[in-house]
Parts: C-alpha cells; structure tokens; sequence
C-alpha cells in the first residue's frame, strides 16, 4: 500500500512539472503572475492605429482567457502610464521602454511588439519580458497572407500559440468574445489614402546684396526628412541640402547651401560661387503653406571680369553672412 502511494505521488509530482514548463505563470495558482500588453504599434506607414488598438484589446482579451496570468487590460496600461506622466505611451515598441513601462505600472511580465503591412501580406512581431530580472522569454512573429480583417482576427491567437508555446487551446479560445458583439467577425474600416513620400512644390526666395532687394524663383523636393531647393533668377542660382529635424509640421533644419552668381558689385562686374552653411527653422501657417528662415556662415570666391578703379581684375576669397527667407506651397 504504502508503494502504491509513493508511486502516485511521484506521478503526480511529475504530471505537475510537465505543466509547468512552458513559461513561468503556465502553472495557474491562485496568485498568477500579472502581465501587460503594450499597444502594438504599426511600422512606418504599414498600419492604421486603430487597427492596432483593435489587434491589442483582442490579444489581450485571448491571452487572458487562457488564464495563466492575470492580464492588465490596454486601457488600464494606458490609463496608469498617463497618470504617471510617461512620455512614450504612443511610442514605446522596443526592450528599453516597454521594461520601464512595465516597472511603472508594476506587473511581472509585458509584452510588446509591432505591426507589419506590405501589399497583402502582414506580419505581427511580439516580444515577452520578465520585468523584474530584465530578460526577454521569448519572441514571435507571425506572418500573414490575405486581408487586413483576416488579419487582424486570426494573427493574434496564432501568435500568442507561438509566443508562449502552447499546442493546446482551451474551448472556444480565438473567437470574438465581446460584450455586445455579434457572431459575425468585426470588419474593419478602410484605411485612409496613405501621405505622398514625395511632395514637390514652387519656391519664392528674397535676399539683398549691393543691389539692394532681390528675388528668386524656383522649386522644392522633399522626402521625409531631406529636401533640396533650387532658386535663380538673372543674377545666378543658388541651391540648398537641407536635413528636417521632423518630416512634417514645424521644424528645426541644417542646410549646406551652393550658389552661383554673376553681378555687378560696386559698379564692377564679377562672378562667382559661394558656399555655405546655415541652420532654420520652417513655419507653416497653412497646411501646405510654409515659410523657412536660416542664418549661417559662408565663404565666397569671386572673381571680376572688368577692370576695377586700379586698372585690375581682382579675384579672391571673402568670408560672409548667408542667410535664407523663402515661402513655398508643397503639394
């Protein structure tokens, strides 16, 4: 009798560590590890928001009902990060953010992770991290064909399967479980036209010289957060590299600037190049309508091409202020 006892309890024991192996939590116990599901977020331009929220709510929603953890709720995650004055709450989709987010709103485990988009394919890319000793667990991406409510239904169990290593679903685990929902799968809106990559637009320069007031045409071309300019009017051409600190909206710039010209200084013709450096800012009072206004040093080499006061022709090198005050509509 007393073999046949310590034959069970051995069967027990080891049945048990079994369970417990997948991941820390796996084995439920009535104080079950908290974790958190930070807000998916969608890679440039690869992804809707919204659609992320809604793939966030669902993972955290499928992730609970397996019941090896006791899930924080996105909304309570954001509701907590907002409250403590954390400045990454739209943004944080990496180790370093997501551990101090977690250490925050104190749960054991957080997972985090970003959202893909190239034609029909989606791919979702998640990250579990134990809080406390700083390590990641595991990782997952799942990659998908097809359409972007397929996606965002079928991805997030297939997943969470792979992130936490799991063969076996509980009942009815992966279908839309909602308060209010019906039994048809939730369409999700179309998404809206995604912003032009390149934006191109005219250009209208002023400067002054020793011919007082002068004014420039020309264009602008620009890709996220790079731009050249190219201006001219009879006098010369001048032309601008400018680096944006923020692809859109009001922003601080560096420009390295060229420019040709061919003028009469002081009466006596000349022609020459300068170069240049200059730091601005651009303003936009519109939302295609912008005004950029840069200072910097520069250095000229000119040249005259008819004799000077002393029967010359000098040439040589100056330094001098450049600057730039242009308007410009970017379509």
């Amino acid at each position: 009798m007393r073999a046949r006892r310590s034959v069970y309890f051995l069967f027990v024991f080891i049945f048990g560590f079994l369970l417990c192996i997948p991941l820390p939590g796996a084995c439920a116990s009535l104080n079950k590890p908290v974790c958190a599901v930070l807000t998916f977020h969608p890679d440039i331009k690869s992804a809707e928001h919204y659609e992320s929220r809604y793939i966030t709510n669902r993972y955290s929603t499928l992730l609970e009902q397996l019941d090896l953890y006791d899930v924080l709720s996105p909304d309570k995650v954001v509701e907590r990060l907002k409250d403590s004055k954390w400045q990454m709450v739209d943004t944080c989709n990496g180790k370093e953010c997501a551990l101090e987010a977690g250490r925050i709103i104190g749960v054991d485990y957080i997972i985090y992770g970003v959202l893909g988009h190239i034609g029909k394919l989606y791919s979702m890319d998640t990250t579990l991290m134990d809080v406390k000793s700083s390590k990641i667990i595991a990782n997952a991406t799942t990659d998908f064909e097809g359409s972007r409510n397929d996606f965002a239904n079928e991805a997030p169990p297939k997943n969470i399967r792979e992130l936490l290593g799991i063969s076996t679903n509980p009942p009815e685990w992966g279908k839309i479980l909602a308060e209010n929902t019906p039994e048809k799968e939730v369409v999700l809106p179309e998404p809206a036209p995604a912003e032009k990559d390149v934006r191109i637009g005219p250009r209208l320069g002023f400067g002054y010289s020793d011919n007082g007031v002068e004014v420039g045409l020309g264009f602008e071309v620009m890709k996220k957060n790079l731009s050249v300019k190219i201006l001219g009017n009879n006098n010369g051409i001048a032309t601008a590299f400018s680096y944006h600190v923020e692809p859109e909206g009001n922003t601080p710039y560096a420009s390295l600037v060229g420019a040709y010209y061919k003028a009469a200084p002081h009466g006596i013709d000349e022609k020459g190049w300068i170069y240049g450096f200059l730091v601005g800012y651009r303003m936009y009072f519109m939302e295609k309508l912008d005004l950029c206004l840069g200072i910097g040093p520069g250095l000229a080499n000119y040249h005259q091409t008819e004799l000077n006061g002393n029967n010359k022709k000098d040439s040589g090198t100056t330094f001098l202020v450049i600057g730039e005050f242009t308007i410009g509509y970017m379509f």
